[in-house]
């Protein structure tokens, strides 16, 4: 009984503990670095600006969950729309396409990017291990 009340205890300290004002500002203050990584990356050589569809996900994904420290859907809404501005960004600076690319290919890399920044956006609660008495 003690342990399930510890438990909840320390799921309610970090539930007090997010800051979605602070993820959705920290997701923004990043999004430019990243602009500017991509340019970089993309000056050095066109064909990886897709590989920074996967990249820049990751980045924003991290950015909201340290930011953030978010356990509610939300935070991964803001880290999915985050990258969505940011490779609409890249799309309208023309760093995207670097050759000739499938269509296929582009969304798919994106929505791999998408999904890992809406992964890592979230921070999972781990399940309690629960004993049974014998």
């Amino acid at each position: 009984m003690r342990a399930d009340l510890e438990a909840q205890n320390s799921a309610f300290q970090k539930i007090k503990n997010q800051k979605s004002l602070s993820a959705a500002l920290g997701a923004a203050f990043w999004s430019m670095p990243i602009l500017v990584l991509w340019a970089f990356i993309y000056q050095l050589k066109p064909g990886a600006g897709i590989a920074m569809l996967i990249i820049s996900g990751v980045l924003i994904g991290l950015a909201v969950r340290i930011h953030g420290r978010g356990y509610e859907r939300i935070f991964a809404f803001i880290g999915v729309l985050a990258h969505s501005c940011v490779v609409f960004s890249a799309l309208q600076l023309d760093m995207l396409l670097g050759g000739n690319v499938l269509a296929v290919i582009v969304v798919g890399v994106y929505i791999v990017g998408a999904w890992c920044a809406m992964y890592l956006s979230l921070i999972h609660i781990s399940e309690p291990t629960r004993r049974t008495p014998i």
